[in-house]
């Protein structure tokens, strides 16, 4: 299911024809498309930068509640084995440092000698996977994004779908607000939530208040509501939609 906030506003500007340089793609977006995340993947398959990405996998596998003790242990130990030794077969390209700090523990718990009981916190490579995720998105997804395999890729999808997976820059501010039924079950904080937050702090004259700020000798009120003046629909369904902006403040007293 994909909710699509698109404004009805008859003011806004006309959409200018097809640029990608008018676009910001999103490493999230790109991951939760099953076409640009299987696009993305081969692509770092064939740049022989796959051993992050395989490696990021395995850690969120092992945050399933739906997997057993015994089984986290045993992924534990493969991916040491696999990704963290030194010498193993899909090596992390890493800082001794964050290497030695997860092979301590792995090592002192001796996880490695018993597969079937998790002798470590399921977290035990968070500080790697910060890195991996971190190099993954400002080194190898900007890569991608300037190829000329994502170019074809684009060519051949064409602007809806890129409209999916990207934010229009060029529209400062007014783009579509591309939502999915999972983004309302996700438990992190995305760049695209981010910039949905800014946006919605813009000083605009998009918002009418639904009460005026203030009157003569009455206390400042604590809350203010706003609507906006654009209409929104969801998808192709539900048309006259209007979005809500409530304002708090809070009165600091000096003791």
């Amino acid at each position: 299911m994909m909710l699509m906030f698109a404004s009805k506003n008859e003011d806004e500007p006309m959409r200018r024809p097809l640029s990608i340089e008018n676009y910001q793609v999103q490493l999230e977006l790109v991951m939760n498309e099953p076409d640009a995340h299987e696009h993305f993947v081969k692509y770092l398959k064939r740049s022989l930068n796959l051993e992050g990405y395989l490696f990021l996998c395995q850690v969120k596998e092992l945050q399933s509640p739906q997997m057993r003790d015994a089984q986290k242990a045993e992924l534990v130990c493969s991916i040491y084995r696999d990704f963290i030794r030194l010498k193993s077969t899909h090596e992390l390209n890493i800082d001794n440092h964050a290497r030695e700090k997860v092979e301590s523990v792995i090592l002192e718990t001796d996880q490695l000698s018993n597969s079937r009981e998790l002798l470590v916190s399921q977290n035990v490579f968070a500080p790697v996977a910060h890195i991996v995720a971190r190099e993954l998105k400002e080194d190898a997804f900007p890569r991608y994004i300037r190829s000329e395999d994502f170019l074809e890729f684009i060519k051949t999808t064409g602007e809806d779908y890129l409209r999916l997976i990207a934010m229009d820059a060029s529209l400062n501010g007014k783009q579509e607000l591309v939502f999915r039924t999972s983004d309302f079950e996700a438990t992190n904080i995305t760049d695209k939530d981010i910039c949905f937050v800014l946006r919605m702090n813009e000083d605009s004259t998009d918002w009418s208040p639904l009460r005026r700020t203030k009157k003569k000798d009455t206390k400042e009120r604590d809350t203010y509501s706003y609507i906006s003046k654009s209409s929104y629909h969801v998808a192709d369904s539900i048309d006259g939609l209007h979005l809500n902006l409530l304002v708090y403040f809070r009165t600091l007293l000096n003791k």
